[in-house]
């Protein structure tokens, strides 16, 4: 995969981002459009960002395909001042609660200077307060103000030996995946494809954006739903292996017929390309967007990167740690998706599930007579 890519895994997993507090990542976002001359972006009222090609494909597709990613990470957004070496952060994620006290967090702010502080007291969700919240306090005076980022104290993303470490994978090594995908098949296939990124907000703490996104008419009746993620790797989904086809998460089985469609495409590729490696798993240890998305009614599944820590919980050491994907899935998942928008809707080959269905009863309808 071109070197280019990598960098902007390294680049957006090195990005500190909250729910609703997604602002790196949407610079980001808006910068790359800013330099792709085929690409321009828009958001609906929630926020989230939907990029599509500046000129409409004239192409024949029954609906249009979205490629679906999330901008936020579990991380603490700093809610009240003690003084000014103590404040109170709310967490805006999920991580079990051993993992907290006495770990360090390093603020983020405008100022050059990002302090260490150390987590002292848990409290739990109330009425009033619906997230969890911590006590920080730093040694020095901290210089912070409400609502700035204060994520957990993790080095900055790299890659080794074909591993990508960084203080967040989930979900913006997605993203990367999108944009990379984007600029590989727009206006390079024939007939150009309706490929569109939408980008959500606030996916950690209960789909907040992708509910928006479903109400907020961003997306069409019509379009067909491939949300990206970052999965918890399991001993049958194991890191390396090749990226994932989601059959279903914790709360829902997905769509059968894309489901399908998508792994017949893997298969063929699989077998033109010695490099590439596919997965096909219900992946339950958690849910994602394509279970929001397919409630409200549109045809929705998921392809995912493994994941090593996830949301930064190394459940071997007990502590918080970095997460990690094989850079090798990130390359193949972009290569799935290549192959998917290239054969989805052109490929005579990939007929839909029920019509293979008729075909074969037509033939053999005889046996049961």
């Amino acid at each position: 995969m071109k070197p280019k890519y990598h960098q902007y895994l390294l680049d957006l997993t090195n990005l500190t981002s909250a729910s609703g507090r997604e602002t790196a990542v949407i610079t980001y976002i808006k910068n790359w459009v800013k330099k792709n001359k085929k690409a321009k972006i828009k958001s609906d009222q929630y926020g989230n960002l939907l990029i599509s090609p500046k000129i409409k494909p004239k192409s024949k597709n029954k609906s249009p395909l979205y490629i679906t990613a999330h901008l936020d990470h579990p991380t603490f957004v700093v809610s009240k001042i003690i003084n000014d070496k103590k404040l109170i952060a709310e967490f805006r994620g999920g991580v079990q609660d051993q993992y907290f006290l006495n770990t360090h967090l390093r603020l983020h702010n405008k100022n050059k200077i990002k302090p260490k502080g150390i987590i002292t007291e848990l409290h739990q969700p109330t009425k009033k307060q619906i997230f969890k919240t911590v006590h920080v306090e730093f040694k020095r005076p901290h210089h912070a103000a409400p609502n700035d980022l204060i994520p957990w104290d993790l080095p900055k993303s790299k890659i080794a030996k074909g591993v990508l470490s960084a203080p967040g994978c989930d979900d913006l090594a997605a993203v990367a995946v999108a944009l990379a995908l984007f600029e590989q098949v727009t206006g390079k296939t024939k007939p150009a494809p309706e490929v569109r990124l939408l980008f959500t907000l606030a996916e950690e703490v209960g789909f907040i954006g992708a509910i928006g996104a479903c109400q907020s008419g961003i997306i069409p009746s019509n379009a067909r739903i491939l949300a990206l993620e970052n999965s918890k790797s399991m001993i049958d989904s194991p890191q390396g292996a090749g990226a994932i086809i989601r059959v279903g998460d914790a709360s829902s089985i997905f769509n059968p017929e894309l489901d399908n469609t998508i792994r017949l495409i893997a298969t063929q590729l699989a077998k033109k390309d010695p490099t590439f490696k596919f997965q096909r798993k219900l992946m339950p240890g958690g849910s994602c967007e394509a279970t929001a998305f397919q409630t409200y009614g549109y045809d929705a599944t998921c392809l995912c990167l493994p994941l090593l820590n996830y949301h930064n919980m190394n459940e071997k050491t007990g502590k918080i740690d970095s997460e990690k994907i094989h850079v090798s899935d990130f390359d193949n998942l972009i290569k799935l998706l290549q192959q998917t928008v290239k054969q989805i809707d052109t490929d005579s080959k990939i007929k839909p599930l029920k019509q293979r269905l008729d075909q074969l009863f037509q033939s053999r309808q005889f046996l049961l007579k």
